[in-house]
Formats: structure tokens, sequence, C-alpha cells
């Protein structure tokens, strides 16, 4: 039997564990992968460290450090036109990756392509980037979403008189609350990808935002505006991954006059003004309708008693709030497992206080979706939205111009 000594078997451990290192995945950074939420949303004081490193960094800066990897990050890098390339910077490219990505996606499961997708990436792809078009997170909020909930809210005003009064009491204090923040949020969730690496380490919502407010700043609108959703065969692009099938619930709402709707087929909502308004109608529909569900299965009462007190402490308002970010992402997503899941966990619960990060957790007499995946995913929409959605209230303290 050989016998080796305590130095060889040193030598030998240090070689083998050399040799595992080369082949085990990077790390992703700290940059994405910081906690900046606890379980119940409270912070985690991490913003500033994660801020001020973030702010010296472009795009070029991020790939060449190895922040956002060209192999193992294809939701970040795609859109860059590095993804398994070793080339610049390059949002044509990216922007072809993008829908040649989409439609090996379609291949690969027999899916037909809509026609009207490969339309659109020529128009963009054949058309000169206009630097007017190049703004910020700050200014695209300003600009682009607080308009857009402000025609939703003369709208409001102008059908809230067709509920009950129960329901309107609930379509008043969501619309008291359903802010730009809460748009950003949904907005965030919808366009970037919640985990990163390897080993699917959550991307915390400040480098979400971050690379968001490049992506404004270097590609710029026009670009963002027809960016496609990679895990379809269906039109649906922008930041809001906007379907027909969205456009179209919300002509199918009948409880709402017919012409409370977005303007166009969705392929003509090619300016991101026109996207977050039919984004804000759809979300509209969507609360009106669990307004409805709520009013008809029970938990509508116990909602209206809760958050109707004048004026809602701090503590209240927060909770609300953070609940309707999550909750709008997950009706975007799916409504109806969404709608049943929220009305549920209100109708047996009297004392909401906890509501916005309890509401996936169930006792036995409760009523869930039946779908354990979907829940699971619907649970990871509604916390990426809602951590995006605090981050936003403070990223202007957080990021200098």
């Amino acid at each position: 039997m050989k016998h080796f000594s305590e130095k060889s078997i040193h030598t030998h451990i240090f070689i083998a564990l050399t040799f595992l290192v080369q082949y085990l995945p990077a790390q992703v950074s700290p940059l994405l992968t910081q906690p900046l939420y606890g379980e119940q949303f409270e912070s985690l004081e991490g913003e500033k460290r994660v801020a001020e490193r973030l702010g010296e960094l472009d795009f070029q800066a991020m790939v060449s450090q190895g922040i956002i990897s060209r192999e193992s990050m294809a939701g970040l890098a795609l859109p860059l036109g590095i993804h398994n390339h070793e080339g610049p910077i390059d949002f044509q490219k990216g922007m072809r990756d993008m829908y040649v990505a989409k439609a090996r996606f379609a291949s690969d499961r027999d899916l037909q392509l809509d026609p009207q997708i490969m339309l659109m990436a020529l128009k963009y792809l054949g058309s000169e980037n206009d630097p007017a078009s190049l703004t910020t997170l700050l200014d695209y909020r300003t600009e682009v979403l607080t308009p857009a909930l402000a025609r939703i809210a003369v709208r409001h005003s102008e059908v809230r008189g067709l509920f009950s009064p129960e329901r309107r009491q609930f379509m008043d204090i969501i619309m008291a609350h359903l802010s730009p923040n809460v748009l950003m949020g949904f907005n965030l969730q919808e366009l970037l990808p919640t985990e990163a690496g390897p080993y699917r380490a959550w991307i915390n919502p400040l480098f979400k935002a971050y690379y968001y407010d490049r992506l404004l700043r270097e590609a710029g609108m026009d670009f963002v505006a027809v960016i496609p959703a990679r895990y379809d065969a269906m039109l649906s692009f922008g930041p809001f991954q906007l379907t027909q099938i969205a456009l179209d619930d919300v002509h199918a709402n009948r409880r709402l006059p017919e012409h409370f709707s977005p303007h166009g087929e969705l392929h003509t909502l090619t300016s991101l003004s026109d996207q977050a308004e039919a984004t804000a109608y759809f979300a509209y529909s969507n609360w009106e309708r669990l307004s409805f569900f709520m009013q008809t299965y029970g938990g509508l009462e116990n909602f209206n008693e809760y958050f109707s007190k004048t004026p809602l402490s701090p503590d209240r308002q927060r909770e609300l709030r953070i609940w309707i970010a999550g909750v709008t992402a997950c009706m975007h997503h799916q409504p109806i497992p969404t709608w049943n899941l929220a009305q549920s966990y209100i109708k047996v619960h009297e004392d909401l206080s906890g509501f916005s990060y309890l509401m996936f957790d169930f006792g036995e007499e409760e009523r869930v979706p039946s779908n354990p995946v979907m829940l699971r995913q619907l649970k990871k929409y509604y916390r990426s939205s809602a951590e995006a959605y605090l981050i936003m209230k403070v990223y202007h303290a957080l990021i200098s111009e």
C-alpha cells in the first residue's frame, strides 16, 4: 500500500481544488445580488453601498469588469449585443439578437410566429437611432408614466358612478395609491430577469433600476419600446411586454363602457407613452375585475374597512402600496389565479396587518391556486415588483444625475 506524506496530501488537495475552481461557475457580483429587503420588505440598508459603486459605471464598464456576464446572463447581455460575443456594446446587434432568440424559442417548440413580429424588428433595424429618444429613468417616470396614470385617473372619475358603493370605495382606494412608482416596479419586473448566473441568484431591485436607467441613457426610448418578449411566439414587446391578449381583455370587460379602452391595435403602439397608457388601462381593468370578484365571493368589506381609515397611518399606507405593486404585476401575468389568491386571503383575514408579505402563506381552510408551480411563479413576480416599487421611492436620492 502506497503511503503519502502530509505535505504530499496537501499538495494533491491544492491541485484538485485548483482544478475544480477552474470549472466551477463564476460567482455573480454583489452589485447584482446584495439583498436590499428582508422577507417582510424591511430595508436591509445596503442601498448606499451598491449605489456608490454602480453610479460610476456605464454598460461597457459593467461588461469589462465582468459584472454583466457575456455567457451566463442572457437577459442582461442580449440587449447589449454581447451575448456569447466578444465585441463592444452594440444595440443594433442587441435588437437583432433578441428577435433571433425569440424566433429560435418558437422554432424549438414548433410554434408559429406572428408575422408582425419580424415587421416590427425590421422597422427598428432599418431606422437610425434618434438621439432625442435618450433620456433618464427619472425623466421617463415623470414624462411617460405620470401622464399615463393621470389620464386613467380622469377615466376613473368618469366611470366610478357605474360601480356599487362598496366597489366604488375599493376602486377609489386603489386609484389613490396606484402611483408612477407602482408602474415602475411592474415595468422593471417585466423587462428584466429576476435571477442571474448559473446559481440563479436573485437580482436586487437597485441593479435592475440602474440597468434600465443606463438602457434609456445609452440606447434610448425608441430601443426600449420594441424590446421583444423572448419566451412566446406572440407579438409582445416594450417595457411592459404588452400583448394583444391584454388589449383585447380590456375591450372584453363589459362592466366598463365600450370607449374605456386603449386606442389602436398592439402593433400601432410603438411609443412608450402609448404603451404606458395601454398598460394603465389594463391595470385598471384588472383591479375593477378584482373588486367584482371580491364582492361576489367575499373579502371586499374586510378590505374597505381596513383601508378606509382617514388618514391612513404611514405603516398601513406603505403596506397597501407594496401590495398594489405586487398584485398589479401578478394580474398582468395571470389575472384569474391572482384574483383567487387575493380574494381568498382577504376574505378570511379581518386583520390585514402583514398581508403584503403573508398573502402567499395559507392555512388549511383557505382556497389557493391548485397549481404549485403557478403559485411559486406568482410569488416571484410579486416580490420582484414590490421590491422594485420600493427602490424607486428612493432612487433619486441614491443615484446622482
